[in-house]
């Protein structure tokens, strides 16, 4: 596997490690964080009125940042197989240039 390659894999596999540790951690994090602020209309007081809207946009927010945790192990995922995906490719080529080398009596 040419130098250039291996480093750019290693880059995509790093990458998507980040997506699928830090980033969905994170989102997950916020995501559970906004229990905490899920006031009861009792606690809202004189501001009851705004209470039903405030409660459906952190439902809502919530939501989101769930959804995005579930994203980012996607992309991680899809990281891994391009990566995994490109070494097999290579991997193959090269070993076909092998042969080829073999048969024909010269390098490249």
């Amino acid at each position: 596997m040419a130098g250039d390659l291996k480093v750019e894999l290693e880059i995509i596999r790093s990458l998507g490690l980040a997506w699928g540790t830090e980033v969905a951690f994170n989102l997950r994090s916020g995501a559970h964080g906004i229990d905490a602020l899920k006031y009861s209309e009792i606690e809202f007081g004189i501001f009851g009125t705004a209470w039903g809207s405030y409660r459906e946009t952190a439902a809502y927010i919530q939501e989101r940042l769930f959804e995005g945790g579930l994203r980012a192990d996607e992309i991680r995922t899809a990281l891994h197989k391009v990566a995994a995906n490109f070494e097999g490719a290579d991997t193959a080529r090269e070993g076909d240039i092998k042969k080829l080398e073999g048969d024909m009596d010269f390098s490249l």
